[in-house]
């Protein structure tokens, strides 16, 4: 029940409270970091005997780059969104260092539910974007393992990201090869060089490719 009234929730009210009053917590101009996954039906995939689902790899990459985050830069904004048919809130844009534990909490509630609707999912976590301060360095990884079939083409709304926000966009496939459409998470991304696509991946695969985009934040501000 917790983890239905937990989806429910983000479902419905896609923003957070926190995020209203983002600008007061902040000093500056802090890097921005953000997550947004595919909670679709397939991330229940286990792509072999023995082996996680794509969902489960996908929750421990986020909590191993939340802990990553928090260590190497702990000023930073993160904000992490999913989507399937619809986009869900899970947690943030938070200074990481105030809001550590409770980040890594809101973690729990995701689950893999409909179809795959990347468009949605990036104006979702446009409006996260929005909260951050303008001039901060914006970093979005998206992750997906198969192809757009409900809502709004992401493309454009990619293009808004990169271009009215100044996001720099990367973009990870994982899955089936021949059910990711790697054309189109070429064109999401800021350059076709930033989207990556993990053969016979493993979870800890996933997470170093999630730390390598994250710790672009960190070599911005030791530069």
């Amino acid at each position: 029940m917790h983890v239905l009234f937990g989806l429910l929730a983000r479902l419905f009210n896609t923003d957070d409270d926190d995020a209203d009053t983002l600008r007061p917590q902040v000093e500056g101009n802090p890097p921005c970091f953000f997550l947004l996954h595919d909670d679709s039906v397939s991330m229940g995939t286990k792509d072999g005997p023995g082996r996680t689902s794509r969902r489960e790899a996908a929750r421990g990459a986020g909590y191993g780059t939340l802990s990553y985050i928090y260590k190497n830069n702990p000023r930073a904004v993160v904000g992490i969104g999913s989507y399937a048919d619809y986009f869900y809130h899970v947690t943030g844009p938070r200074v990481i260092g105030e809001h550590y534990q409770a980040m890594m909490d809101d973690l729990q509630d995701l689950g893999p539910t409909g179809d795959t609707a990347i468009g949605r999912g990036l104006r979702g976590i446009q409006k996260m974007i929005q909260k951050c301060p303008a001039e901060s360095r914006k970093i979005l990884l998206v992750l997906s393992d198969g192809r757009q079939n409900e809502g709004e083409a992401p493309e454009p709304v990619a293009e808004e990201l990169r271009e009215e926000y100044g996001v720099d966009i990367h973009a990870i496939g994982i899955g089936d090869r021949s059910e990711v459409d790697e054309d189109r998470l070429r064109r999401i991304a800021s350059c076709p060089d930033q989207y990556t696509f993990l053969e016979n991946w493993d979870p800890d695969g996933l997470l170093e490719e999630f730390t390598r985009v994250a710790q672009i934040i960190q070599t911005d501000e030791e530069g």
